[in-house]
């Protein structure tokens, strides 16, 4: 396998009927759709999170899941580890 041809990597995606997938290659592209995904749902969130971090992506995931949750949706969420400065 050549891993210097930018396509090496990326795995052939097939889809039947009307299911779709989508391949993040971008950290913050996926964190923003997640977000977008949570704000939309309608009746259940399950997340799931090794690291949850004091910043600005982490703030945002801790402002959208409570206020899901207050609208009578669902939320399940379980963190694996919290995040630490080594600095």
């Amino acid at each position: 396998m050549d891993f210097t041809h930018p396509d090496c990597c990326l795995p052939s995606l097939t889809t039947g009927g009307e299911a779709h997938a989508i391949l993040y290659t971008e950290g913050d592209d996926l964190y923003a759709a997640m977000i977008d995904s949570i704000a939309n749902a309608r009746h259940e969130v399950g997340f799931e999170s090794y690291l949850f971090a004091d910043d600005e992506m982490g703030r945002r995931f801790a402002d959208v899941l409570p206020k899901k949750a207050s609208a009578g949706v669902h939320v399940k969420a379980a963190m694996g580890s919290e995040y630490q400065d080594k600095s």
